[in-house]
């Protein structure tokens, strides 16, 4: 057996073998119920989220902690109750936030990878795809969870086995240009694949799961969910561009490289636009705490 061979699994399996480990990450049922609330015809009201929110101290703490970042605190007085902090955040905002706060609690100590540098570039990703998301006609909810979700793959090899990813961090001298090749032949999935089965065992939109699975090669994805794999491939560019690399490889930041410029201009899309969206995402993330 080759030293690559053993690793060879494909995303199903990575997800099945995560659970029957019981290892597999979870999300708050909070999140779930928050959703219902939202899709309700009527949408969530404020009574309704607080109530919800109250079940929940770890969500409740991080929604009054929001509140009161630079973001939204007025006049330097003080938030303390709930009501008042998802008032001040408004629904979208708070179905934002607790998502960002569940994304944290899915991580654990013991993966071979820097996991607060991976964390950061996923929050500004995020941020960053939210602020793009107009220019591809797609919810900010949604934009926001592909940047945030986009490298979640990488945490799931990373838990699955050890020895298979020191291995592709190894054949790809972690650099972001070797490292999807080095995935491919160590475990014969990427991160992209395993990352969009894992948000699909989670129940999260359609058009979220295929800009995943498309972000490292959005023209290669179904015409209809090109949109969203670009949109999360710029995203993640622009994340590098700030130097925030994904917690096992880098690449040359501080220039817009010439497959990025490429996408843009796909896009209809100019250099300084993109350039706002990501001083404007980072600037968002570091507001309201998440950095």
């Amino acid at each position: 057996m080759t030293a690559t061979r053993q690793f060879k699994v494909t995303s199903a399996e990575v997800i099945d073998a995560l659970v029957d480990l019981k290892r597999l990450p979870s999300f708050s049922n909070t999140l779930a119920e928050f959703d219902r609330l939202a899709n309700q015809s009527n949408g969530a009201h404020v009574e309704e989220v607080t109530r919800l929110l109250q079940s929940d101290p770890r969500m409740m703490a991080g929604v009054i902690r929001t509140a009161n970042t630079a973001r939204y605190a007025r006049g330097g007085r003080k938030v303390t109750q709930l009501s008042e902090a998802v008032g001040l955040l408004g629904v979208k905002d708070v179905r934002a936030t607790i998502m960002a706060l569940s994304f944290l609690d899915v991580f654990s100590e013991g993966v071979e990878m820097e996991t607060n540098v991976f964390l950061k570039h996923s929050m500004v990703s995020g941020f960053i795809a939210k602020h793009l998301a107009s220019y591809f006609a797609i919810p900010e909810y949604e934009a926001f969870l592909m940047g945030l979700f986009h490298e979640i793959g990488i945490y799931i090899l990373a838990t699955y086995s050890k020895e298979g990813f020191a291995l592709v961090k190894e054949k790809s001298n972690q650099r972001l240009k070797y490292y999807v090749t080095a995935e491919r032949d160590v475990f014969g999935v990427t991160h992209s694949s395993v990352g969009a089965r894992i948000i699909s065992h989670w129940h999260m939109p359609e058009r979220v799961i295929r800009g995943v699975l498309g972000h490292h090669s959005p023209a290669r994805i179904e015409v209809a969910y090109q949109p969203a794999a670009y949109l999360t491939y710029l995203a993640e560019s622009g994340a590098v561009y700030l130097g925030l690399f994904n917690g096992v490889a880098e690449a040359a930041s501080d220039e817009i490289n010439a497959s990025t410029q490429r996408a843009l201009q796909k896009q209809g899309i100019d250099e300084s636009t993109f350039l706002q969206a990501i001083a404007k995402g980072y600037e968002e993330a570091e507001s309201v705490g998440l950095i």
